[in-house]
């Protein structure tokens, strides 16, 4: 039986956004593996200073009574940097769900030093209007060292269903960090993988459901495991990642080309336009034929090798390898061969 060090890049497979444990074990990636296909993972985080320095520098810098040039523009940057950090606060408390991207940040620039990450925190927190949320961040950082040195040591067997040792770690955050801080951190990524694993059952029962059921049942469980995040994790998914999984679920079970042809043509017209829907119609025939060509292209030319294996033996390895090269070139012309009309 194999066993596997679970840490938390397990979410990763997940798609979500994650901050890494330092000194962490190897991760088990396939936690997650049976959960569909999803878009890349979350956007990278924008450097602390980036956005505050651009607005300081948009700005006039104005001194103050007996204050030079120099420390009044540090002192904008200050107040841009602590705006800036109040406005990303604003966005992890409200809808919340994602408050492990700020505390991904914080250790990326502090190194996971904890008494550094204490004063970077307590810089961040400094004249933020709500200091509740301020006092549950604090709250928070403060058991990250035990909850890391928890999920280190967990270990789960590899024969455990994924949806299982998912729901393991996510009842140790709970009773590490309490029911409301937990959702506060990882709330989004606990909606994602509900619908990840749920997408898996869809797509299991889809032979069993008309087109139409499909789509309505995959459009339910979207409402149902998003709940209160709905807008995020709509973004998270995205236009192309939302067609090609309602396009996977349509053409589970179905075989009969035609009817996938006729099944993906409708999803991209609903999807893209008409026209659109045109353009990767002939773009999917270009390709097909291309393959097409390829694949005659390779048969041929094993025939042609076997023939003339069989024949080396009766002439010249020179007059051998003239011939060889003369048909193989011949036989490359005729299978690339532009079709009468087309332009090069």
């Amino acid at each position: 039986m194999r066993r596997w060090y679970l840490v938390t890049a397990v979410c990763a497979g997940l798609g979500l956004g994650w901050w890494a444990l330092s000194g962490a074990e190897p991760a088990v990636a396939d936690a997650v593996a049976t959960a569909a296909p999803v878009t890349p993972g979350a956007a990278a985080v924008v450097p602390a200073q980036t956005a505050p320095a651009v607005a300081a520098a948009e700005q006039p810098v104005v001194a103050r009574s007996g204050e030079d040039e120099a420390a009044a523009s540090q002192r904008l940057r200050r107040q841009q940097d602590q705006a800036y950090w109040h406005q990303r606060l604003d966005g992890y408390r409200q809808p919340g769900g994602n408050l492990q991207q700020f505390f991904a940040e914080l250790l990326a620039q502090c190194g996971g030093e904890p008494d550094l990450c204490q004063a970077l925190l307590e810089q961040r927190l400094a004249e933020y209007p709500n200091q509740a949320f301020a006092d549950r961040l604090r709250r928070i950082l403060a058991r990250q060292p035990a909850y890391q040195q928890t999920m280190q040591s967990l270990v789960m067997s590899t024969e455990v269903p994924a949806q299982t040792r998912y729901q393991r770690i996510d009842a140790l955050r709970e009773q590490h960090f309490g029911a409301q801080d937990a959702e506060l951190l990882y709330g989004q990524e606990r909606a994602w993988a509900d619908y990840q694993f749920g997408f898996q059952t869809l797509l299991a029962e889809a032979p069993y459901l008309s087109p139409a059921q499909r789509l309505q049942q995959l459009q339910a469980l979207r409402q149902r495991s998003w709940q209160d995040y709905p807008q995020a994790l709509a973004q998270r998914e995205g236009d192309q990642a939302r067609y090609r999984r309602e396009r996977d679920l349509l053409l589970a079970g179905v075989d009969d080309p035609d009817q996938r042809q006729a099944l993906v043509a409708g999803l991209r017209e609903q999807h893209f336009g008409a026209e659109r829907a045109r353009r990767m119609a002939a773009r999917d025939h270009q390709l097909a034929q291309q393959q097409a060509q390829q694949q005659h292209y390779q048969q041929a030319r094993e025939a042609l090798t076997r023939e003339m294996t069989a024949l080396r033996g009766q002439m010249s390895d020179s007059v051998w390898q003239q011939q060889y090269q003369q048909r193989l070139q011949q036989l490359r012309e005729e299978a690339f061969a532009e079709p009468d009309g087309a332009t090069p």
